[in-house]
């Protein structure tokens, strides 16, 4: 989940890798480029304590570029981070009792899902809230 800063506009970018393909640091690094450069403006990015999130790529990019602004959750607190909430509503609100064919389907499910909540800024800002987490 994105905010941008001053205007709290609310977004919603995701990227699924190749099947059975984990993110490593350079895969975050380059997904946080990626989103600031779609966005056009500086970011502040909250995500948890998860180490690829900290490993070197990350932090070189984020000496680099200081129009992206990291806010870190504390550990272990899935209920604040909104990016869970995301999961949570399309996991077991839109998906609930889904069963696909195959993979293939599931991964074209699950983006056009993903696809739908990131054009929703009402919803993204209604699951941040879920969070308890202010913008001040």
């Amino acid at each position: 989940m994105t905010i941008r800063r001053y205007s709290f506009r609310f977004g919603f970018q995701f990227h699924l890798l190749a099947d059975n393909a984990n993110f490593k640091s350079r895969s975050v690094a380059t997904f946080v480029r990626n989103v600031e450069k779609q966005l056009h403006a500086p970011i502040t990015v909250i995500w948890d304590e998860c180490r690829i999130h900290w490993a070197w790529p990350v932090k070189k990019l984020l000496e680099e570029d200081p129009s992206i602004e990291v806010e870190a959750l504390p550990p272990y607190a899935p209920e604040l981070n909104p990016v869970d909430y995301v999961w949570s509503y399309v996991k077991y609100g839109r998906l609930a009792n889904y069963c696909p064919f195959d993979l293939a389907e599931l991964r074209k499910t699950v983006t056009a899902e993903l696809s739908l909540v990131a054009k929703q800024p009402k919803l993204l800002r209604s699951l941040f809230s879920g969070t308890g987490l202010t913008l001040d």
